[in-house]
């Protein structure tokens, strides 16, 4: 039930790639499947790139449902994984990655018609980052503002392609991530903890680990299994709040509607972290090097990787983990694009909320409090330095709704949001939320909420995949964005890592993967659509939506036997609790 990724990622959802495209989308239909083909195929991505180990490697017949980690421990030459078997601590580095051959070269007609092109398409973001939302909102407002980390170009690019004598078949396969978000990172670890070469680009221009996003829950199954797979879940356990399982569903008036206590285990264990400090934990478990800052992809060029600066190409595969607006999507699924759902949201924050919000402090017990009315809906989310995110959503036709013209008040001025938020939106609020909203401090990001269809399919692209919200993107209603992300990163690198143990063909893995992906998340993004439906646009919100909410999140862990009785006793629960007020 919980919703943290209101915290923006899932903040990916930002109105102003939509704004720079010129195009108004309409809103998604529940459970629509639309069959997507990619244009043209390339052919698998240059898998004569090899680089020469000092030692053969001995056959290695590794079982599928082996997990990274244990892979690794598999007896084969240390010098071909650029060292031993890693500890949690710290990886070492791979030596002779396909980035050692940069040799520069002057930018022809056509790279400077792909570079005017992206230009003009919405520029990839890391989707999971608050911070580069707003970043791109900026941007949709000045076309001219550079992104982040990118300053005047050169007039050359380098091109990075390895020497012809290179060009043979020589054993180690390299894969490259698109994005250092949460499943890039977590991708990367699990595939260089299993002896591949992996190299990850990022748009940031360097690690910045301040005010990304809020606070996430992770979930048993999925996004603490990720953590165990790859070795870092003790790291975890010493930024995890427990405390953060807390969680209350309230009217306007502040009448409760639901809670469930810290220490509630009925969904299982979601204690939460910051989104930076998951970012920051993943990112140093990866060795020096291993990721590439200021590399924001602008197009991709048959096998070739396009950058505002560099040129790469050279990879046997390119998962894009680059987020809602993914320039690898657009590779693999030109027509697959993200669809507006009518909502408008605004994340603010109160600092050092204990001092300055004491009131709102306690009333969010340190962990979420989401508060509903009819076609609104704000979450105060309690963040591991005492601040406290919010997160305000309200129902717009309008993806452009942050233009000033159109809302009546400069969208990206606290002052003014705040204001309007008192006199107009939330006017007949209760006072201690108002109050709330009032004491807010510092960023105001406003953005549009945007998900991919439900259950879009794909033609498999040869040397190409996507994870997270490239492939999956949805509402963050449910609170599964990164879960599935980070479930996917696993069961990629599991996929992958197999297919290079055993010999099995790469292409024909990954499209495997892609399918059991499909089949996994379809019913996860058919939730966060319904519960987006249930929160924002039914009339009588919360109160006429608790039983259906409930046996949601519920009945899908019980036996099949015990769902109906479940689900009548939840009704007949909060029939006589509204009965009698």
């Amino acid at each position: 039930m919980r919703s943290s990724a209101e915290a923006g990622h899932e903040a990916g959802h930002e109105a102003g790639h939509e704004a720079r495209q010129g195009s108004r989308s309409t809103p998604l239909l529940a459970g629509s499947k639309v069959q997507h083909q990619a244009g043209r195929v390339a052919e698998p991505a240059c898998a004569a790139l090899r680089s020469t180990p000092s030692m053969s490697r001995p056959d290695v017949h590794a079982s599928h449902d082996m997990t990274p980690m244990e892979m690794a421990k598999t007896p084969w030459a240390p010098e071909e994984r650029g060292g031993e078997a890693n500890s949690d601590a710290s990886f070492k580095p791979q030596s002779n990655s396909v980035t050692e051959w940069l040799v520069p070269s002057a930018i022809d007609a056509d790279d400077a018609d792909v570079a005017e092109d992206a230009d003009d398409a919405d520029v990839t973001d890391d989707a999971d980052d608050a911070h580069d939302a707003h970043d791109a909102h900026v941007r949709a407002t000045n076309p001219h503002e550079p992104a982040k980390g990118e300053g005047e170009q050169p007039e050359m690019i380098a091109s990075l392609h390895p020497p012809q004598n290179c060009l043979e078949d020589m054993g180690a396969m390299r894969v490259a991530v698109i994005g250092g978000g949460p499943a890039g990172c977590m991708l990367a670890r699990l595939l260089h903890a299993g002896g591949i070469d992996v190299t990850v680009f990022e748009g940031d221009a360097a690690p910045d680990f301040r005010g990304q996003g809020g606070t996430l829950d992770l979930h048993t199954k999925t996004g603490l299994a990720a953590l165990r797979e790859a070795g870092l879940f003790d790291e975890f356990e010493k930024h995890a709040r427990y405390d953060g399982q807390y969680i209350a569903i309230v009217d306007k008036d502040l009448k409760y509607h639901f809670v469930r206590n810290a220490d509630d285990r009925t969904l299982g264990e979601r204690p939460e972290i910051d989104r930076a400090r998951l970012r920051e934990l993943l990112i140093k478990s990866l060795p020096e090097g291993m990721i590439h800052w200021g590399h924001r992809l602008r197009s991709v060029d048959d096998k070739t990787l396009v950058f505002q600066t560099t040129k790469v190409s050279g990879f046997d595969l390119v998962v894009g983990a680059d987020g809602a607006w993914s320039k690898v999507r657009q590779a693999i699924a030109p027509d697959l694009k993200p669809e507006y759902v009518g909502v408008a949201m605004t994340e603010l924050s109160i600092p050092d909320a204990k001092e300055t919000a004491p009131e709102m402090y306690k009333i969010v017990n340190r962990g979420s409090v989401f508060v509903s009315n009819d076609g609104q809906r704000v979450s105060f989310q309690q963040m591991g330095d005492d601040s406290i995110n919010i997160y305000t959503s309200c129902v717009r036709d309008d993806v452009e709704w942050m233009k000033a013209e159109k809302c009546g008040y400069d969208t990206d001025s606290l002052e003014q949001t705040k204001k309007h938020f008192d006199e107009v939106e939330f006017k007949d609020w209760c006072p201690q939320l108002k109050d709330a909203l009032g004491r807010t401090q510092g960023r105001c990001i406003p953005r549009s909420l945007h998900m991919l269809p439900i259950g879009a399919r794909w033609k498999h692209k040869p040397g190409f995949t996507m994870i997270g919200d490239a492939a999956h993107l949805m509402t963050p209603h449910a609170a599964e964005g990164v879960n599935q992300a980070l479930e996917d990163a696993m069961h990629l690198a599991r996929t992958i890592i197999d297919a290079d143990k055993n010999g099995k063909d790469l292409d024909d893995e990954v499209a495997r993967f892609e399918e059991e992906m499909r089949a996994r998340v379809e019913p996860v993004q058919q939730l966060a659509y319904d519960l987006c439906q249930y929160w924002l646009f039914t009339p009588g919100a919360p109160r006429s939506v608790m039983p259906i909410v409930v046996s949601r999140h519920v009945k899908p862990m019980l036996p099949f036997i015990l769902q109906p009785f479940f689900v009548a006793g939840v009704y007949a629960y909060y029939f006589l609790k509204n009965l009698w007020g």
